[in-house]
Parts: C-alpha cells; structure tokens; sequence
C-alpha cells in the first residue's frame, strides 16, 4: 500500500517508528477502483437510474457485501439515507 504508509499511525512510539496504520492488523484492505471496477459501476449507475433506493442499496450489498459501507456528514441528504 504504498503512499499511504504511516499517514495514521499509533501514539505508541514503537507502532509509531513501524510506519503501521492504525488498526491494519485485522480489518481487510480497502477496495481500490480499478478500471474493470469503474466501468462496471458506470454500467450499474445508468441500469440503477430509476430504481428505488432500496433496489440500489441491495444491489450495492449482494455486490459488496461485508465491504460496503455508507457515509455521511449529516446533512440534509445524508439525513435522509439514514
């Protein structure tokens, strides 16, 4: 994971000197895009258009599974996803 590497790290001096991120131990390494990635989800936008939220969101999870996640800053829209 290169250019990432000690960005957050531990206050430990040790974990610190290590260069490890903070709790890289046991969580799965992120989804990067790739090409093959990308395209697919340029396809699934324009066939999800008129769907519902709730088709989306199931789709997004049979798709993801345990690696999808959802975010928001709490405003109007994000208030509404919740």
């Amino acid at each position: 994971m290169t250019g990432r590497q000690g960005i957050l790290h531990t206050s430990d001096d040790d974990h610190a000197q290590s260069n490890e991120l903070v709790g890289s131990q046991g969580a799965d390494p992120p989804l990067y895009p790739t090409e093959e990635l990308l395209n697919e989800l340029r396809e699934m936008s324009k066939q999800l258009e008129s769907s519902s939220p709730e088709e989306i969101l199931e789709w997004a999870v049979q798709r993801f599974g345990e690696k999808f996640t959802i975010a928001t800053a709490f405003g109007p829209e994000g208030m509404v996803i919740l």
